[in-house]
Formats: C-alpha cells, structure tokens, sequence
C-alpha cells in the first residue's frame, strides 16, 4: 500500500522524473541466554526522490514490516502513548504493520535553504550515546542495541537555514508530539521501572497533544573558526522521557507519566590534527526530573539542572580503520538525596570499525561502559558485500552488569541476529 502511494506521487507529476529504491530485508535474533528465538522479520523500505518545478525537491520513504514471533512488541503498538496522531503507524495486525519514514520538500528560496515535512534533525555527533542529539527522539524496542540512526523517529518539523555572516543559522519548529517510545511491560527489553509496584494502578500518560501550543522550537549556529568547527545549540522542548507522578487518594495510589518542558542550550567543537580528530559537546538543561526511591516505594520525584559533556579522540591512522574513545559526564548541580542516581554519571564509549578484504567486508567493535555501576554493553556486527546489491549482516549484542544500572537490567537479554538485505 505505502509502496503503490509513493509510485502514484511519482508518475502523478508530468515531465516530472522520479527516482525509486529501497531495501528488503529479512532478519532472525536468538536470544543466548533466555534461548528464546525472538525474531523473524521481513522489511520493506521503497524511497522515492521526486524534482519538483522551481528547483524543489520531495522525498519519501517508508516501511513494510511483518515479524512472525512479536516478541519486541507484544500485541498491538503503544504508538497512543508516545506518538502524535500524524507519526503512528497503521498496523494490519499484531505482527504487520506500515510506516511513514520520511515525507518531505526541501529546497531553495535566495540563499535560504528550507525543509518541510517529516523529517531527522540530528545534532551532535557522539557516538552510541547522546548529548546534543535530542531533536527527535528515539525508540527503545530494542533498548540501545540497534544504531541510533535507526532508532531515531522523524518528527512533522519545517527545517530554515540561513547564512548570517561567517554563521549558518539553522531554525526549527516541531509542532509533532512524538516522545521517546519506550516498550510495552512484558516486552523483551522492558524498562523494570515500567513494572507498577503490586497495588498501585498505572494511569495514562498526560501527553501534550496541542500542535501550536505544544510545539518544540530551536536554533543552530555553525562556523568554522581557526581550524574549529562550531556549534551553539538552543532548544525549547519537552523532555522525551516523561516524570512519573505518584498521588494517593484515600487510601489508593495511582502514578501517571506526565512530560515537562525544559531549556536545553549547548554547543560543540571539533578539529583534526593529523591522523586525530578531537571533538567535544556540552548541554545545559533547565530541568531534568528523576525518581526518588525504589519502585517498591515510590515517594515521588525531585528536580535538578543537567550538565552533559562529551570529549572524543578519534584515530584514523591506520588505513581503512578508525578508532574512537568518549567520555561522558553528567553532573546534576542541586543533586538530592533519595535520587535513584548519583551526582555525577560517568560513562566511556570505545569503537573500531574498519572495512577488510578491498571493502567488501565491515568489522564493528562497540563497547559502551557505565563507570559508576559497572554494566554496559558490548556489540560486535559484520557486514559482507556478497554482490553489490546483497549484504550478509551478523550481529552480537551483550548487555552486561548486575541490575542496578540502565544496561545491567538487561544482562540476561543477549541476543544474536542474522540478516540478508537486498538493496534495489
């Protein structure tokens, strides 16, 4: 059905030309330790590029998807809870479904770049975990595991870049109320705090709704200064993780998801020197919430700013290879006691990845550590270009720690997947 919709726009625009492409996908995961065969899934994703009078040009894209073991996903989407009305999917049934990827026109008026419609708007450029990166948020069907390009849900957005002197300004306006999707309880790679403590009832989440009213909105400045490049980095938007409100009414407890907005200001600096890059990005946020007490005793929430940080060393001088490390640090200035974490938050990233046998082949090693709680995880993917349209992809994704930290709840969800993508 997407499918036919793309071809229609195409041949619906005389002397227009259209381009189309896409990818087929089938893919299997194992769980390890669970033994549990979590997946069997067909893709679709057709593209289409359409040149549109006046030197515009539409882009579209989206997705098929039928999985036979629905696993991820039990019964049908919570797409309600977390996505606007425009963002959510259609599904055929508990196990199919199709998507609106992408959906947009982007051209030039002057010196005016414009881009309107469905969209990523990706900031930063950390690798495996996020500081600027909040523009769109993300999906955690698969927890972390997959890249966070893949993860990233496009927003409704008009996207205006503008030369202001030596700086490009970029301006953004989001009026989708899409949030991070977290899964449903009982899914593989459920949040153990989506488990409502026994006798208290779960009420639905208290999401902005309002396009106008409850639109994000932000500003981008770039520049290459002294051999830098620069970012500042503004954003007024809703959290995309919403706070958990706890109420008791005679006798009876109730707790709610509700979102609140914050400020979020930043910026970013890279270089390279040699065979090194060197980059580095800071965000400020006005208001972050975070839950006091265990679950078993839920007492509310407290407040405090959020000061994220992430340095980077990249290495490149071995041919066909790079080599990355990052620290990130978050430190939250009115820290409180009975938060479920600590002041400051250390996490470090390591990545090699390098391309093998004339390029047909891609190794990938990505670890990410939490220093605090000692969990993270580990991954390994393999990618062969076994003709130039088919790729054999094989990946392995170890969550490891005791429990206690955001990767360790997941210690027990080791996963293999094997995948064969056709491109066309």
């Amino acid at each position: 059905m997407l499918g036919v919709s793309l071809l229609w726009l195409g041949v619906s625009a005389p002397g227009q030309a259209a381009e189309f492409r896409g990818e087929y996908q089938v893919r299997a995961t194992q769980g390890l330790e669970d033994g549990d065969f979590r997946l069997f899934e067909h893709s679709l994703t057709p593209e289409m590029d359409l040149a549109l009078p006046g030197g515009a040009h539409m882009h579209a894209a989206g997705r098929l998807r039928y999985e036979d073991r629905d696993r991820f996903e039990p019964g049908t989407n919570n797409d309600g809870d977390y996505r606007s009305t425009w963002s959510r999917r259609h599904e055929f049934s508990d196990t199919a479904e199709a998507e609106l990827l992408e959906f947009y026109v982007d051209g030039y008026l002057g010196d005016t770049f414009y881009r309107v419609g469905k969209q990523s708007i990706a900031w930063g450029a950390a690798i495996g975990l996020e500081v600027l990166d909040i523009v769109n948020p993300v999906t955690m069907r698969e927890f972390i595991l997959p890249d966070r390009d893949e993860r990233r849900l496009a927003l409704w957005a008009v996207n205006v870049e503008q030369p202001i002197g030596d700086w490009m300004a970029s301006f953004v306006w989001l009026p989708d109320t899409t949030y991070e999707q977290l899964p449903k309880p009982g899914a593989t790679f459920a949040f153990q705090t989506q488990q409502p403590p026994s006798g208290i009832q779960w009420l639905q989440a208290d999401k902005p709704d309002h396009a106008i009213a409850d639109a994000d909105t932000g500003v981008q400045l770039t520049t290459f200064l002294s051999g830098w490049d620069v970012s500042l980095n503004y954003l007024y938007h809703y959290n995309d993780r919403p706070v958990i409100e706890r109420e008791e009414v005679n006798g009876s407890v109730t707790l709610q998801p509700v979102y609140y907005r914050t400020h979020t200001l930043g910026g970013s600096l890279s270089n390279a020197f040699g065979d090194f890059t060197i980059r580095a990005e800071a965000g400020y946020d006005t208001q972050q919430f975070f839950q006091n007490g265990s679950m078993e005793a839920v007492s509310g929430w407290s407040r405090s700013p959020e000061v994220s940080t992430v340095f980077g060393v990249d290495y490149s001088g071995v041919r066909d290879w790079l080599i990355s490390s990052q620290l990130f640090v978050s430190y939250l200035p009115d820290y409180q006691q009975g938060m479920v974490r600590e002041r400051r938050q250390d996490r470090a990233t390591f990545l090699l990845r390098g391309d093998l046998f004339g390029h047909t082949q891609t190794a990938e090693l990505l670890l990410i550590h939490s220093l605090d709680y000692h969990d993270g995880v580990f991954q390994l993917a393999w990618d062969y270009r076994v003709r130039s349209h088919v790729t054999l992809r094989a990946m392995l994704d170890m969550p490891y720690g005791d429990g206690r930290g955001d990767f360790g709840q997941f210690h027990d969800r080791d996963q293999f997947s094997l995948a064969v993508e056709y491109s066309f």
